[in-house]
């Protein structure tokens, strides 16, 4: 006769068996599916105070449950997503290209990026990207100067998407790794906020579990579980773009501000005229397929935005390239969009757009083609 210790026993083991044999089935099948993979990023601190990825590591890049975008994702020598390893030795001419995830761009294979493509164009010379998903206008100064300092780049061409303004500032964002302006004594200073990779044993164990392990960066990356949840009890916002609709207007202020802030820092942290320096700017996506929304989105936190970062470009006495016109006169002949379906970031079409046309600024011309 079972004791009735001995029954709950029995009983939870049936259970746990029952729940970890689909379990370890689901894990197996898994194992022969593009499963999305994080790219880990090095330690950033006063040694190392440059945030990069892991150098030489190979990724798979994946999104949604069945998997609808994957690609495989390449660190170079130096941890950035990049094809080719670079180096400080060679003299040929050298742009740098400067930006988050659109740069990063780990749903588009390198070749069809906008570097990608720009580095197929520049012949003998070369184009290196700094990019990580995430970074604002304050972490772009930091690259650009480390760009400056390894590289000594003729030249850099920076993608300015709708996230980058705000977010620079400390008091609206400090992810680990990256640079953020803090406002001290009514004045900001550009300062890290350190990244340091786990160090116990217990975390290290949960670390090691997670990335061996399928179904957990399955529901993490795939499913996007923990965002997905939070968004259930989140109240619904408008966006346009990647951003609210509207916002505060402290937190205009604060944007303009922060593009102030960059611009004045521009000229020390890259070291070169301000000719010398591409902006590419995105268009109010998804606004632009349609006339009536396009003048909806007209008073919108990311418009007004890229108006006044466009002013203040053309004002520092850089060229500028604004995709929006460029992306509506195309879709207007070719009815194709310029984002995924289940992914506002650029498509190849998009990529493959802003790379013709920087390719034709006077920048380019002169620094590759001799023109």
């Amino acid at each position: 006769m079972l004791t009735k210790k001995k029954k709950i026993i029995f009983s939870l083991l049936a259970i746990g068996i029952g729940l970890a044999f689909p379990l370890l089935c689901i894990e197996i099948i898994l194992h022969f599916l593009p499963v999305s993979e994080g790219i880990g990023a090095t330690d950033v601190n006063a040694e190392t105070p440059v945030f990069h990825f892991e150098p030489g590591a190979v990724k798979q890049y994946s999104k949604d449950w069945n998997f609808s975008l994957n690609n495989r994702v390449r660190t170079n020598n130096y941890g950035f997503v990049n094809d080719q390893d670079y180096s400080a030795q060679l003299q040929t001419p050298l742009l740098a290209v400067i930006g988050d995830s659109y740069v990063e761009a780990s749903m588009v294979p390198y070749s069809k990026t906008i570097h990608g493509r720009l580095q197929q164009m520049a012949g003998d010379g070369r184009v290196y990207s700094f990019a990580a998903s995430g970074a604002p206008l304050s972490q772009y100064l930091i690259w650009a100067q480390y760009a400056r300092d390894e590289f000594k780049p003729d030249a850099y061409l920076f993608m300015i998407v709708a996230n980058d303004f705000d977010e620079s500032l400390a008091e609206y964002k400090q992810s680990p790794g990256f640079h953020y302006y803090f406002k001290e004594n009514e004045k900001y200073q550009l300062k890290r906020v350190d990244l340091v990779r786990t160090k116990s044993l217990k975390k290290r164990v949960l670390v090691t579990f997670f990335r061996n392990c399928r179904l957990a960066r399955y529901f993490s990356y795939n499913l996007q579980a923990v965002p997905r949840l939070k968004m259930v009890f989140t109240k619904r916002q408008e966006y346009v773009g990647n951003v609210s609709a509207q916002v505060t207007e402290k937190r205009l202020f604060d944007s303009k501000t922060a593009v102030d802030l960059f611009f004045d820092d521009l000229p020390k942290y890259t070291g070169v005229d301000s000719s010398k320096i591409l902006f590419v700017i995105d268009g109010v996506r998804p606004a632009i397929y349609d006339d009536e929304a396009l003048k909806a989105s007209q008073d919108s936190f990311w418009a007004k935005m890229r108006e006044f970062f466009i002013d203040r470009a053309q004002e520092f006495g850089s060229p500028v390239i604004d995709m929006q016109p460029i992306f509506i006169q195309d879709f207007k002949v070719k009815q194709k969009r310029f984002e995924f379906v289940n992914d506002g970031h650029w498509n190849e079409l998009a990529h493959q757009m802003a790379a013709d046309a920087a390719s034709k600024e006077e920048l380019f011309q002169s620094l590759f083609l001799g023109q």
